[in-house]
Formats: C-alpha cells, sequence, structure tokens
C-alpha cells in the first residue's frame, strides 16, 4: 500500500480537519484538488526527511561499534609486561692495549750511496750540432711563411728548397691558405714569390687559382708548374690550348695523360688530330713514364675515323715489343687490321718496320698495308 497514493488520503485526520476549516465558504472541486496535492507534496517531503536521519544514526552507531573492536583487540597487547632494561646485557668497548711511544730519530750521518743520490752531477757541454738558423727560425706559421716569401723576393733562397722546408714542418693545405692573400693582394716581389711558394705546395684546392693566375704573363711560369702537379684533365686541356709554346703544350699534355685515361685520352687525340698541336702531342708521348697504352688501343675501335688514326700514330710512337706484337696479332685476325697497320707504318721499332714490310709484300696484306701508309701520308 503506498501513502502516497491520493485515495488513501480519505483516512487522514489531519487532513479531514483542515478541509472541515476550509469549507465555509463552501470550495470549489478545483480548489479542494490543489489542496489534496499540495498535502501530498508535503507528507512526502517529511518522510524522506526522516528517512535520511534514520541512516544516519546507523552510520553512527557503525563507526561507534568499529572503534569499540578495535579497542578490544589493542587491550591485550598493552597489558603484556614490559621487559625489564636492568635485565639486558650490556656490551662494553674493550680498550685496545696501550702501545710504547714511537721513538723517532731527528738526524743521523748520511750514508756513502745515500750522499751519491743526491749529488749533482756536472752538465755535459752542448755540441753545437744545431743549424746556424735554428735558434733564430720562428715556429708560428705565420711568421714562417711571411719569412720565407720575402726571402724568396729578395733572391735570397730557391722557392723550392724554401718550400721543401716549409712542407717539413707544416702542412700543406695551412702553407696554401697562408700563401693565397699574398699571391692575390701582394705587391710584385713579394706576389712572385708567393705564387712560387704555392706552385711547389699547392694541393688540387688551389687550382683553380692557379689556372686563373696563368693568364698573368708575369707568373704564367709558376702558375703552369703548380698546376702540371694538381691540375686536372679540363684544366690542363684548357692551358695545353692556350699555351704560349710547343714546349708548354707538350709538358701540359704529358701530365694530362698521366691523369685518368678514361678521361685523358680523348682529350689527347684532339690534340694528336690537330695538324698545329700533333708535333707537341707526339712528344709528349716520350715524357710519360706509363703511357696509357690499353685505352689507346680501345680507341682503334672508336666511331671517329680521326681518333682512330690518331690513336694507331701514338701506339706507334710508344713502340716496343709489347706493342708490336699485339698489332701483328690484330692484323692476323683481322681485328681493326687498318688501324692496326696504320699504327706499325707510323712505328720506328726495327720490329714493327719488318712486320710491315712482310705485310706490304704480302699478297693478302699488301692493298691494306699500302692503303694504311697511304692514309697517314694525308695528315
Amino acid at each position: 500500500m503506498n501513502d502516497n497514493d491520493p485515495d488513501n488520503l480519505a483516512n487522514d485526520p489531519a487532513l479531514d480537519e483542515l478541509i472541515a476549516a476550509a469549507r465555509w465558504p463552501e470550495p470549489s472541486p478545483e480548489s479542494e484538488r490543489r489542496l489534496r496535492e499540495a498535502w501530498l507534496a508535503m507528507s512526502g517531503e517529511r518522510r524522506r526527511t526522516a528517512q535520511r536521519r534514520w541512516w544516519g544514526a546507523c552510520a553512527a552507531g557503525a563507526a561507534a561499534a568499529a572503534i569499540i573492536i578495535v579497542a578490544v583487540m589493542q587491550w591485550p597487547r598493552r597489558n603484556q609486561p614490559q621487559p625489564d632494561i636492568a635485565q639486558r646485557p650490556v656490551t662494553l668497548p674493550v680498550p685496545e692495549p696501550s702501545r710504547p711511544p714511537r721513538t723517532v730519530a731527528l738526524w743521523r750521518p748520511a750514508k756513502p750511496w745515500e750522499v751519491a743520490l743526491v749529488q749533482l752531477r756536472p752538465r755535459a757541454p752542448v755540441a753545437a750540432t744545431t743549424r746556424p738558423h735554428a735558434t733564430s727560425r720562428p715556429n708560428s706559421l705565420i711568421a714562417r711563411v711571411d719569412d720565407a716569401v720575402q726571402s724568396v723576393a729578395s733572391g735570397a733562397g730557391d722557392a723550392a728548397a724554401v718550400a721543401a722546408e716549409l712542407r717539413a714542418d707544416f702542412p700543406a693545405d695551412r702553407l696554401e691558405q697562408r700563401l693565397t692573400p699574398i699571391a692575390i693582394r701582394a705587391a710584385a716581389p713579394r706576389r712572385l714569390a708567393a705564387v712560387g711558394l704555392l706552385a711547389q705546395v699547392a694541393t688540387p684546392r688551389s687550382a683553380p687559382l692557379l689556372a686563373s693566375l696563368a693568364g698573368d704573363p708575369a707568373v704564367r711560369a709558376d702558375a703552369v708548374a703548380g698546376l702540371l702537379r694538381v691540375g686536372d684533365v679540363p684544366t690542363l686541356a684548357a692551358l695545353a690550348g692556350s699555351a704560349v709554346d710547343d714546349s708548354e703544350r707538350r709538358r701540359l699534355l704529358a701530365a694530362l695523360l698521366e691523369r685518368d685515361p678514361g678521361r685523358a685520352v680523348p682529350v689527347y687525340l684532339a690534340f694528336l688530330s690537330d695538324e698545329s698541336t700533333a708535333a707537341a702531342a707526339l712528344a709528349a708521348l716520350d715524357d710519360v713514364p706509363s703511357p696509357p697504352v690499353d685505352a689507346l688501343f680501345a680507341r682503334l675501335n672508336d666511331a671517329r675515323r680521326a681518333n682512330r688514326l690518331a690513336a694507331a700514330r701514338a701506339l706507334g710512337r710508344i713502340d716496343g715489343p709489347f706493342v708490336t706484337a699485339r698489332l701483328a696479332a690484330m692484323v692476323r685476325q683481322n681485328v681493326n687490321r687498318h688501324e692496326a697497320l696504320a699504327a706499325l707504318a707510323s712505328s720506328d721499332g726495327a720490329e714493327a718496320k719488318a712486320f710491315f714490310q712482310w705485310a706490304l709484300a704480302s699478297k693478302e696484306l699488301g692493298a691494306a698495308a699500302r692503303t694504311a701508309r697511304q692514309g697517314l701520308n694525308q695528315l
């Protein structure tokens, strides 16, 4: 049964008294309905308040019961007898046995071996074996380079010898770093000396600077000397194209052939194919300790006829038993026969001349040998 049901409110005496008091004047059905609803709301709020009070009392009782239980559990521990401190064993430190006082000897006569240890030995005289300028030579890079430039500029020292002393004490890259501004901006005597020293100590990093300095006639010889050491194939080829004479072009082309054969040989063959530079190009082969023989043999099969004949002339200039035997094998096997016969015809070696003469007299190779020789004469 729900107490909040409106049908059960008919038995509520308090409500009946309120309704009786409110019946005068006679209430309308609407006002009676509102009165019943208001009473219902008030009754529910009072009931909820009573319930909250009941739950609060229950919680307080539970907390009190928990406190009592904890106190009862702790009560036996508090009543246990505590051990008497006086009954505990006491460990006393055991004093160390007394030591007799140490007797220190304040002085005694020194023994002979002790005297020998502390006795100063006389220094031997310093032999005058050092170089005369060792004490006056500065140790800093800047001072050493400046003194070297001044020595070469005044004519007191040779550039190659002075540069060798500098390289013995300092790295080449640091030397060229110090010499570069002097070679660019210094006055004429010091600038010429700096370029001469830079040519002796330069690394590939200085190749662009030396190439630009080569355009100055005053320092071209030293700049070219430096590029012969560190210049790459394009730089050397450009300088060889603008060489002042065949001697300079010959040195540049010889240095070029000592670089990467794959890049150097095509450039070299272009000089050898040109009538104005062919003599210097052929002479350059005499200055190369290890000519690129394999790369030249590969060019006997080049797509351009001029390059094939230029490679043949270069192989004929190189000559030697190994080259002649290889060319003769190509002729017999009909592998680039025309170019191999041209190389043999241009050779001054005894073996090459003998084989070419045999080819001229041969019925099978005579026509090819004459054609090859005629092609060389037209160059």
